[in-house]
């Protein structure tokens, strides 16, 4: 059984091996057997490790202190408060002080065995589930919650953002539902006002309010729904009714029976103060 190490179940600790001896990154490798983890990458010089953690977020490095291009203290540099948790890999016991100096957990004398890497372990784990989660992981989440977000927006909307609106001869005309100033209801028909023009359809004004997006058209009064965005302000009136001026000047009666509707005009910042 491997033994757990991130927090998170099913989330292996990614891990990078940077050295320039073979057999070094071979011996780490078979040492971290019994761990969950998933080694993304071996590096055999200082340069491709900088670029590997920049790259693959990992949450533990095991680091050579004398490679090709950059040795690891310039590893430790170039990376800075990027440095994920690591432990030293070196042949030298005088590089023991220095490198407590940055993200170092241990650092292991060359050769080392199973007992020796185990206790360096040890330490890797209890500081790593001290941590707050890698940037990777914090990615990861993000990225499902994207893939989330992603889903709900492809979902089919209950309402239409064109509307079919018949202009004679047979002909119909597509309008933007967001274009639509307000809506009344004239017996049998509705007249659909957008801007300076107007059409009419016949159609009840309930039916036609359920095509429409009901975060921005309020039913005001039994004969008609207004664009909220539309809106430029509301005016108290008689007997608890209310008018509701719209931008282009137009006034609007609100029944006092849409008390509803007048609180989600509030709610919207909509009423002048």
């Amino acid at each position: 059984m491997k033994t757990a190490i991130l927090k998170e179940p099913g989330a292996p600790l990614r891990v990078i091996i940077a050295d320039d001896e073979p057999l070094v990154r071979k011996s780490v490798r078979r040492f971290l057997r019994p761990y969950d983890v998933e080694v993304v990458c071996e590096c055999a010089d200082g340069r491709s490790c900088v670029q590997a953690i920049w790259e693959m977020d990992p949450g533990l490095v095991f680091l050579d202190l004398q490679m090709p291009e950059l040795d690891g203290r310039q590893v430790i540099a170039e990376v800075q408060e990027r440095m994920p948790p690591t432990i030293i890999l070196t042949a030298h016991n005088d590089y023991a002080v220095e490198a407590y100096d940055a993200n170092v957990i241990d650092y292991v004398l060359k050769p080392f065995g199973q007992e020796r890497f185990e206790r360096a372990m040890v330490r890797a784990v209890t500081r790593i589930q001290s941590i707050e989660p890698s940037t990777q992981t914090v990615q990861r989440a993000l990225a499902q919650k994207l893939d989330e977000l992603v889903g709900q927006l492809r979902q089919p909307k209950p309402w239409q953002e064109r509307i079919a609106m018949p202009i004679g001869d047979g002909r119909l005309s597509f309008i933007e539902a967001k274009d639509i100033d307000w809506v009344e209801a004239q017996g049998n028909n509705l007249r659909v006002h957008c801007g300076q023009r107007y059409y009419e359809v016949r159609e009840t004004l309930s039916g036609f309010h359920r095509r429409l997006d009901p975060g921005v058209f309020l039913r005001i009064h039994r004969s008609t729904v207004v664009n909220v965005n539309q809106i430029r302000e509301v005016q108290t009136w008689f007997k608890g009714h209310h008018l509701v001026v719209l931008r282009c000047g137009k006034e609007l009666r609100m029944s006092r029976h849409q008390n509803a509707g007048l609180d989600q005009l509030l709610r919207k910042d909509l009423v002048a103060s």
